[in-house]
């Protein structure tokens, strides 16, 4: 994968990230913790596509998804039970999980390669 690539993949996962977040927001209605929890996701998502050091409470970020989620259950017409299962996985969540997702800015342009602890994948050590 070439830079122009890799640009244009960053550029594009940025205006997706933008896009589902805007989308959460408009889910969310008029609960104020909901969009707390979203801009704080979104001021994460925006730091760590600008290379900065990024941080974001994992409730914010579980609570995001789970709004996005829900309304993809709610889309595809699936029982009132498991829209909200996603939800509980807030409550769930175990006690060893950090309660914040860092994300240190990137030292230079390069992302260095190393392997998932525990296999022999390879991945990109960007937000890791």
């Amino acid at each position: 994968m070439d830079n122009k690539d890799k640009k244009n993949l960053r550029l594009q996962l940025e205006t997706v990230a933008e896009w589902a977040l805007d989308i959460a927001i408009k889910i969310a209605g008029d609960d104020a913790d909901d969009h707390d929890a979203i801009e704080n996701v979104r001021a994460f998502v925006l730091d760590w596509f600008a290379g900065h050091r990024a941080e974001v409470p994992v409730s914010d970020l579980l609570r995001t998804i789970a709004i996005l989620m829900s309304a993809i259950e709610l889309d595809i017409g699936l029982e009132a039970v498991s829209l909200l299962a996603p939800l509980y996985t807030m409550f769930t969540t175990p006690e060893h999980l950090p309660t914040v997702l860092r994300c240190p800015g990137a030292p230079h342009q390069s992302a260095r390669r190393r392997r998932f602890p525990g296999t022999t994948a390879p991945f990109t050590r960007v937000a890791a």
